[in-house]
């Protein structure tokens, strides 16, 4: 009996253990998959994408686990600004949203001191830009975004006019800023990945 309490009490502690990797591994939903704040940078740099490094500006898209973000540190924002990316993609292969569907590049901005658990005003420290572009052809691709509360949402995908005090907030108190791949809406940042061989190239970020 107590062999068989011991086995049960080892079975249940490696199960939490598995759980609370896996929690760390994939995040939860509210979070993006992200698990801990972005790292403002000087220059671009790779966010939440396993295996990715060095020059964020040009780069090929893996085959596994995908890009999730390409951030920087912001400079000073204000409402009623205007974000352009402008980016090539290059190569014969093709892209997907690493939790299925089609592949879209967004805006992100980022406020300091975000917990990442998307829960109360937290849910308003990261937003991301409604107008993306669908990654489905190489060429150029163009996205821009005013930083106005109607043309962004939030962590659960919903629009900064709900709570506009806290966008302002977002905005002027931004620590982090640059551009997001995966799914639309509260999937912006979850990654894609290419099927075959497909390059970025970052051509123009600018905020005026």
């Amino acid at each position: 009996m107590e062999f068989l309490i011991f086995i049960a009490i080892a079975v249940a502690v490696a199960a939490a253990v598995f759980f609370v990797i896996k929690k760390k591994q994939s995040g939860s939903s509210s979070s993006g998959g992200l698990i801990s704040q972005y790292v403002p940078t000087p220059d671009f740099a790779f966010s939440y994408s396993p295996g990715m490094s060095g020059n964020a500006r040009v780069f090929g898209f893996p085959a596994k686990d995908g890009v999730h973000g390409v951030t920087k540190a912001a400079p000073k924002l204000s409402v009623g600004q205007e974000i352009t990316l402008e980016f090539a993609i290059s190569g014969a292969g093709t892209l997907a949203a690493v939790e299925g569907g089609v592949a879209r590049c967004g805006l992100f901005m980022q406020r300091a001191g975000d917990n990442m658990l998307g829960t109360g005003a937290f849910q308003q420290y990261r937003y991301y830009a409604i107008a993306g572009v669908v990654l489905d052809h190489a060429g150029d691709y163009s996205v821009k975004a005013k930083l106005v509360p109607e043309q962004w949402s939030d962590v659960f995908g919903k629009p900064g006019t709900d709570f506009p005090d806290n966008f302002k907030a977002c905005v002027e108190n931004a620590s982090v800023i640059g551009f997001v791949f995966g799914q639309m809406g509260a999937g912006w940042a979850h990654g894609v990945f290419a099927n075959g061989q497909v390059g970025f190239t970052l051509k123009k970020f600018e905020v005026a």
